[in-house]
């Protein structure tokens, strides 16, 4: 099973940029006595007032007696341990978590009693060339339910925006791709939920929008580069695979993520890529100037990189819900990416 930024300083050309049931009683409470002659009704008396002494004391008559095995703790919780559900609160309580980026792996144990979350994902923007401001693609945003059992644990990786280029200028250098945010069962390696980075931006080449990241999409298969849009010749990854059939930029798919999160280095001039599979810039090999290719955004599948020498914008990644009540959008996520959990 398996938000947009400012106006720009500069842009690529001139833009803008149960309960145990109480187990059985003991005993019979029958109480014999050995008597006869004029004592017998004595005897009898006797008996019978014995025989209700003991049975209200130790239920040795057949009744329950004070301790009857449905004692305080047998009323809160099974012999295996769940909690009763005649101890959880009507409605529930509400709450609500949500983990920003940390650079590790992140874990949410389901509170008890709680039996559905709703988990919303925000993939991360990416990275800039050193003169283009704000012009890395967005990440997608994903929405959606999903039953859960209390006790449950849940793994989490929050996408990082893509590092811009600490080098070069509007020709040279460009922005690392941004990373994806996952959301999966810990046990059993079920993905819930993915949303994909965005691309990173690029140096000027061929101008706009060419040299813009692609946001992330909330389809399975990622975008590819802004190559791709022209010549179809660096395509983004399908399936969970990474984008990095031509270039080395590439974004990271869920299958790389869940091995390893992290965000891929910069090769050159470039930004790395952000924490959830992104991309890292000016890696090799591509056909033509490899050092000013923006990375591809992380997601469930990664985004494209590379291609022709003057349209070099990363490619955005994609995304995955298996949630009810879905409401996802593209291109939504500016900065960092995030994951709420609320119940």
């Amino acid at each position: 099973m398996l938000v947009l930024g400012s106006a720009l300083a500069f842009g690529c050309g001139d833009v803008e940029v149960e309960l145990p049931e109480s187990g059985p009683n003991g005993g019979t409470g029958d109480a014999s006595v050995d008597a006869g002659g004029s004592d017998d009704a004595d005897a009898e008396e006797e008996s019978d007032e014995s025989g209700a002494s003991d049975g209200s004391e130790s239920g040795d008559d057949g009744r329950p007696g004070t301790d009857d095995g449905n004692s305080d703790t047998d009323t809160e919780s099974g012999s295996d341990g769940e909690v009763d559900e005649s101890d959880c609160e009507v409605p529930l309580p509400e709450g609500e978590q949500t983990f920003e980026v940390s650079g590790a792996l992140e874990t949410f144990v389901v509170p008890p009693c709680v039996q559905w979350l709703t988990i919303e994902a925000g993939g991360a923007r990416g990275g800039d060339n050193i003169d283009i401001g704000e012009q890395g693609g967005l990440g997608a945003l994903m929405r959606g339910s999903f039953a859960v059992q209390p006790g449950e644990v849940l793994s989490i990786v929050v996408g990082e925006r893509g590092a811009d280029a600490t080098t070069g200028d509007l020709d040279h250098g460009a922005g690392g791709g941004g990373g994806g945010s996952f959301v999966w069962r810990t046990e059993i390696k079920e993905l819930l939920i993915a949303a994909g980075g965005g691309g990173g931006s690029a140096p000027l080449g061929a101008g706009d929008p060419h040299c813009f990241g692609q946001d992330g999409v909330v389809t399975e298969e990622a975008t590819g580069s802004r190559s791709d849009d022209v010549y179809g010749d660096s395509p983004g990854g399908a399936d969970g695979e990474d984008g990095q059939a031509v270039s080395g930029s590439g974004g990271h798919g869920w299958l790389s993520v869940f091995e390893d999160p992290s965000g891929q280095p910069a090769c050159a001039h470039g930004g790395d890529g952000g924490f959830g599979g992104g991309g890292g810039a000016g890696c090799a090999p591509n056909p033509c100037e490899p050092d000013n290719t923006a990375g591809g955004g992380g997601g469930y599948s990664g985004g494209g990189a590379g291609g022709s020498c003057e349209h070099l914008g990363g490619g955005g990644g994609g995304s995955f819900n298996s949630g009810d009540k879905q409401d996802n959008a593209p291109g939504k996520v500016e900065g960092d990416g995030y994951v709420t959990i609320s119940w």
